[in-house]
Order: C-alpha cells, then structure tokens, then sequence
C-alpha cells in the first residue's frame, strides 16, 4: 500500500513538472507580449483630437446579394452629424433585383452614387473601385451588415488632422443576440485592437478611415482577407494608423450557424 501511495507521489510529481515545462514553454511568450503592451502603455501619449476638423470624405460601402438590410446601412450613413456637402456615399455591388432596386432608389434620390455589378468580382474589386470613384480628402469604409452611429465620421476624422496619421479604425460591436454574435464581440479584441497595439496588420473592412493619399500606393488585394492585408501594407510603409473607440459600428452578424457559414462561403467563392 506504501509502495503504491510512494508511486503515485512520484508520478504526480513528474506530472507537476511536465506542467511548468508545458506552462513556461507557452507562457513565456504571452508573458514577453503582456509586458512589451505594459510599457507601450507606459510611454502611450494621447493623439490629439480635432472634432470641428470635417474634410470631404467619400463612404465606400461594398453590397452583394444583401437585399432590404442594406436600407438601414444607408440610413444611417445619411444620417451622420456631418456637414452634407462634405459626404458622398458610394455604393458598388448588385447581385440581385433586390439589392439593385434598393440602390437605385437612393440614386434616383439623389442620396448616393450607386456602381451596379452584374456578376460579382470579389469584395475587393468592389472597394477599389469605389476608391477610383472618390474624391474627398478622406477614404471611409463601412460593411453592408453594418449600422454606423450619427458621430461615427467625425469621431474617425478627428483623428486625421495630424499629418502623422494615416488612418483610424473604428469600434465594431454586435447587436448582442445569439451565441455567434456574442463571439464575434470577444473576437473583435483580438483581431483588431490588439495587432494594431502591437504594430501588427488587423482587420479594419467594417468600420475605416484613411487619408486619400494612403490610395496612390496602396489598392485593395485579391484576397477575402483585402482589409488585412491592406493594413499589412501600411505597416510596411510605415504609416501610422489609430483606434477610436467612440466611433461605434454595428455589425449585424448572422443569428444562426448555417446561416454564419453561409456568410463565410459568400467570401470563399469570391463574392461578399
């Protein structure tokens, strides 16, 4: 009985000890990562804000096959507490007489500059060319599934007066129903506040602003990661970019799985 309680010390033991190995193998990392952020926020200086600082700035909302959702979006936008002359709302995307219809009726309002596409190109393209199509000083970027704030512009924009910033990305959270909606809003943290603390490239499509400038080196990538590998580019070059947490977006995810993997096959197969 003494043999076996001895035994079973020695194997909890050389347990305890593969455990520390294990935690010191991966923790060590996390723990180098935790203190670079620790002392970045130690010498982090606050950017200054200017919000009377409203440049012309052109929205580019890519839309495929999103049908009466795509209303509010709109809505939205056209609602932002921001001078009127001072924003152009351009839409690209089509894919069904729905979706076409809807933007139709917006241009024939004379509240948007809509871009129809018959077959579908892939989100990317769609971006660029609502970027060819803009002409204001700033570049901001939204998603169809997305309802923006009435100070969402200008909370981006104050952050693009100084000539040091290059571009500003947005707080996305979700409506808060279902399970998958409820991950995306844990998620949001780690693919996009904290690659940008830590200079790494992150996801930015729903809710952006850059400078126009950013556009003559940089365009949209084949890819249905393009905002990703956008800020990777940026990084690159060099450009500073920041996170303004008062410029709220909504994104409104799917509330089922099929539904979520219907989403994410939309973007495997080129569309959006």
């Amino acid at each position: 009985m003494d043999g076996c309680q001895d035994r079973l010390k020695i194997e909890m033991s050389e347990f305890n000890q593969l455990l520390n190995i294990v935690s010191i193998i991966f923790g060590l990392p996390w723990s180098i990562i935790i203190l670079y952020c620790l002392v970045r926020l130690a010498l982090w200086k606050p950017e200054i804000k200017d919000y009377n600082y409203v440049p012309k700035t052109s929205v580019v909302v890519a839309a495929w096959k999103e049908g009466k959702r795509l209303v509010d979006t709109i809505n939205s936008l056209l609602k932002q507490d921001y001078p009127k002359g001072k924003i152009k709302l351009i839409v690209v995307g089509g894919g069904d007489e729905e979706t076409i219809n809807i933007c139709r009726k917006f241009k024939k309002e004379g509240k948007i500059k809509f871009i129809e596409e018959r077959t579908r190109g892939g989100k990317w393209k769609a971006l660029n060319t609502g970027v060819e199509l803009s002409d204001g000083e700033i570049i901001a970027f939204t998603d169809a599934d997305c309802i923006v704030s009435r100070q969402w512009l200008r909370k981006l924009n104050a952050n693009l007066k100084s000539k040091d910033v290059y571009g500003v990305v947005g707080n996305v959270i979700s409506t808060g129903k279902g399970y998958i909606n409820k991950a995306m809003d844990a998620l949001f943290p780690i693919f996009t506040i904290f690659p940008m603390f830590v200079n790494a490239p992150f996801f930015c499509g729903q809710s952006s602003a850059f400078k126009y400038k950013v556009f003559k080196k940089i365009k949209f990538r084949d890819s249905i990661v393009e905002d990703l590998l956008l800020t990777f580019e940026m990084r690159t070059a060099k450009m500073k970019m920041l996170f303004e947490k008062d410029a709220i977006t909504i994104h409104r995810y799917p509330l089922t799985t099929s539904g979520f993997v219907n989403a994410a096959m939309r973007l495997y197969v080129g569309a959006y």
